[in-house]
């Protein structure tokens, strides 16, 4: 009787904290570990999925904190408070992992589904060609080297040492707004805004640069250049080159043509490896093409994010990114604006997963 009553109670006050940790403690009374696992579980998926649809609501974060505190999750329920006072306009605390972010050994965890490890593992070894055939327009940007005296200076060095970027050029630009764009791979380079020197939040600041950093050091810059079917038909044409027996879906036939003209005097020489490799991250990649883009992007933000930890300071620097000073305030304000922006709502949707709390962990934070 007591069990359905908690039940009833908890059907009848979905968002309830107070109905859903009395059922939670009820079954560990009784040694119900299973039936306390799914509980849990159930409710968490259902926050996650109202979070992915741009719903931040302070019960459903409760709700989440909760369940990993019943699940003895004490650091994950501390990164969905830290969340929540993020989503608010609230300060936060909490600490980032800094450049041990940086490591590979996370990209299992951090790397969005669409980018399997064979895209992940054939960016690495070609996807230098993909900056040759896909180059940054520098013209009119004015860019003078970085001055090594600059309070920027150790970071960036730091950061890039983290990741294996021996020999990086750090460039500063007065066209480009506060921001951190990645250039080139080879060698290792990347543009600041003159702007973004001058910024008031450290962590944001640090949050753009680290971002650009891992996109330099996975070879990706060029798939965040251009909008998502560019970068589709240049990752298509890139793997058909590969594989020329390969025909990709949902690729123009005249825009396919045009980049692997672009793309092939950038071919590495033959290599049956590569080959396999490219056919393999194309039969993964499937018809999720279209999604390369942002996948790539989330990607260098979910690194970023892990390194500075505040999601307050993330909102900012992702509004830097669309010129505007800092993520709008106001407890309404700014979770209609996470709502509404994809690269905001996808990273807060993705700071309360449980991929996220065990990179945490795999770090010791």
């Amino acid at each position: 009787k007591a069990e359905q009553t908690l039940e009833a109670a908890r059907k009848e006050f979905p968002l309830s904290v107070v109905a859903l940790r009395a059922l939670a403690e009820f079954f560990a009374r009784h040694n119900q570990q299973p039936a306390m696992h799914v509980l849990l579980d159930r409710a968490a998926s259902d926050a996650r999925r109202a979070f992915a649809g741009g719903r931040f609501v302070t019960s459903l974060f409760e709700t989440l904190a909760t369940a990993y505190e019943l699940r003895g999750k004490a650091d994950a329920a501390r990164v969905v408070s830290a969340t929540l006072a993020a989503i608010s306009d609230q300060p936060s605390d909490l600490r980032g992992a800094e450049l041990a972010a940086a490591s590979a050994e996370l990209d299992d965890l951090l790397a969005p589904e669409v980018l399997s490890p064979a895209l992940r593992g054939l960016l690495a070894r070609a996807g230098d060609g993909l900056d040759r055939g896909n180059p940054m327009d520098s013209e009119g940007l004015d860019a003078i080297p970085l001055d090594p005296s600059s309070p920027l200076a150790p970071l960036i060095k730091g950061a890039g040492n983290a990741m294996g970027l021996s020999g990086l050029l750090v460039l500063v630009s007065p066209r480009v707004g506060a921001v951190a764009l990645p250039k080139t791979s080879t060698p290792p380079t990347i543009v600041l805004g003159e702007r973004l020197l001058g910024m008031g939040s450290d962590k944001a600041r640090a949050f753009l640069i680290v971002r650009a950093l891992k996109l330099v050091s996975v070879r990706a810059s060029a798939l965040v250049r251009g909008k998502s079917e560019e970068v589709n038909a240049l990752v298509s044409a890139w793997l058909s080159l590969f594989n020329p027996s390969w025909k990709p879906a949902n690729v123009p036939q005249g825009l396919l043509g045009d980049m692997q003209k672009r793309l092939r005097p950038t071919m590495p020489a033959e290599d049956a490896g590569l080959g396999v490799m490219a056919l393999e991250a194309a039969g993964q990649l499937g018809t999720s093409g279209p999604q390369l883009r942002s996948a790539i992007m989330g990607w260098a933000n979910r690194v970023a994010l892990l390194a500075v930890g505040d999601p307050g300071a993330a909102l900012d620097a992702i509004a830097w990114t669309m010129k505007e000073d800092h993520a709008p305030h106001g407890a309404e304000e700014r979770p209609a604006w996470a709502a509404r922006n994809a690269e905001a709502r996808d990273l807060m949707t993705f700071s309360v997963s449980d991929a996220y709390a065990e990179a945490r962990s795999r770090l010791g934070l």
